[in-house]
């Protein structure tokens, strides 16, 4: 608000002056034009000086972020960085075959409620982070395959997670410690139990099962942070080594 007041007070100010001067003939009512328009003028300079000699703390500067981020967009509305109830998985993996037009599951979680957490990759031969609520209402995020994603008869690390809280969700994808795909929701997605039980190669069922390579995997009832995903994949990388 004391930024519009000053800007406000400086233009009307230059305004009223310059029209005081140019357009309006030599009278009592200029000369008052003069006198107003200066001292809004003068107004708005001193609170832009008062402004900028008594900078704001960082409190008052986190309250006025805060109060622009309640109007904000969703996905600047909450922080990305955190460590949230909900689904976590990491492997170092090799894709080998995407010739079958069908599914093709690394694995398919599911907790004694209902919720599912899977990763495949599609009949289309993108790979896919599906996550289904206790409901039995899915949520997807489509990963591209290749150098701007998950590579192909490469070794990667690969991290996918879901996170909710009280009003909004997100999945997200991360390749060597990297996010390389994303979706935000503006409402949370219910996980229930988060008591995850794994299926690894095949769907719940046993079915569709993928060609690739696997040597490490882990769960997570929860999200992590972006800290935390770099150092295990540096350490998993590390390790493997997979450009050797």
């Amino acid at each position: 608000m004391g930024l519009i007041l000053q800007i406000v007070l400086l233009t009307i100010g230059l305004i009223g002056i310059s029209a005081s001067v140019f357009a309006i003939p030599r009278s009592a009512i200029r000369s008052l034009f003069i006198v107003v328009s200066s001292v809004l003028f003068l107004a708005g300079l001193i609170l832009t000086i008062l402004t900028y000699a008594n900078p704001p703390t960082s409190e008052e500067i986190a309250s006025r972020v805060a109060s622009l981020l309640r109007g904000a967009p969703m996905k600047l509305n909450h922080p990305l960085d955190e460590k949230l109830p909900g689904f976590g998985s990491g492997m170092m993996v090799e894709t080998k075959d995407i010739t079958e037009m069908r599914r093709k599951y690394h694995f398919d979680f599911h907790t004694p409620d209902g919720a599912k957490a899977a990763f495949y990759l599609s009949a289309s031969n993108r790979y896919a982070f599906s996550v289904t609520d206790i409901h039995g209402e899915p949520y997807t995020l489509d990963i591209p395959l290749g150098s701007n994603g998950i590579p192909f008869e490469k070794w990667s690390y690969v991290f996918c997670e879901a996170g909710t809280a009280s009003s909004y969700a997100y999945l997200r994808a991360l390749v060597n410690g990297s996010e390389v795909a994303r979706r935000d929701f503006d409402f949370p997605i219910d996980l229930g139990s988060r008591q995850w039980m794994p299926t690894i190669g095949a769907d719940a069922n046993g079915k569709n099962p993928g060609a690739f390579m696997l040597s490490e995997i882990g769960v997570y009832s929860m999200t992590l942070t972006d800290a935390e995903l770099k150092t295990i994949a540096e350490n998993a990388l590390q390790f493997y080594k997979p450009d050797q």
